[in-house]
């Protein structure tokens, strides 16, 4: 489970062993109504990802060097989002909802969600997705969007590869990702974990080498090479 570090300690504590719990029952909830814990729980199993996820972060998968989103940012501009807020009777004034949070879905934020069961613009309902790992499936880095606002996930994807072809750590890995997005100059907290789905390096990329087709005839070389040498 992820927590931006919103919360602190209180927020980061609540993810042990809460994965299959209520997430508003948790005390570090409770004592936090008018803040923002985004969550976001990754589970592998059998060799099928499963990602469970709530407001503004972002699971990746490492795909033999290629980046393949697991899933998308929940952001009041996106126009699913858009069109989910503007039924209920909400509105996105420049990329915010009702012009006052930067995210779509929270569990938090009880003072915008109205009495319980009443339809709210802003929604604490998670999506899932699963995707069925492969051989070529490497590695999953989860970060929220301290990371992503500067960072795209191909680029999370390559700086983690080349990492872990170094010295096959995944923590070193998260830490090399916070680092860069600080130099980056982020702006919002930061959460990393670099999930590993096999014990060994990601091994080199060959890239096939492809013949060159020669665009020009033998008789143009030769009056291009005459030219040449005067």
């Amino acid at each position: 489970m992820m927590l931006d570090g919103m919360q602190g300690s209180k927020a980061n504590g609540s993810s042990t062993g809460g994965g299959n719990e209520d997430p508003e029952s948790s005390e570090s909830v409770k004592d936090a109504r008018v803040r923002k814990p985004p969550r976001h729980l990754s589970v592998i199993r059998h060799s099928v990802s499963t990602a469970r996820l709530v407001r503004d972060c972002r699971a990746v998968l490492g795909k033999r060097g290629r980046a393949i989103e697991l899933s998308r940012d929940h952001k009041p501009n996106c126009n699913a989002e858009r069109l989910r807020i503007e039924k209920l009777g909400g509105s996105v004034y420049d990329g915010y909802l009702n012009g006052q949070l930067s995210v779509a879905r929270a569990l938090g934020d009880w003072h915008m969600k109205g009495s319980k069961g009443s339809a709210c613009p802003l929604s604490a309902e998670p999506e899932l997705q699963e995707a069925i790992l492969t051989e070529e499936d490497e590695f999953l880095v989860i970060g929220c969007d301290g990371l992503w606002d500067v960072m795209s996930s191909q680029c999370a994807v390559t700086i983690t590869r080349k990492e872990l072809m170094l010295h096959n750590d995944p923590e070193k890995c998260s830490r090399e990702l916070v680092r860069e997005a600080l130099k980056r100059n982020t702006c919002d907290n930061l959460t990393v974990v670099v999930v590993c789905f096999t014990p060994d390096p990601p091994p080199p990329i060959e890239i096939p080498r492809t013949r060159v087709r020669r665009s020009i005839s033998l008789e143009g070389l030769h009056v291009l090479k005459g030219a040449l040498d005067g």
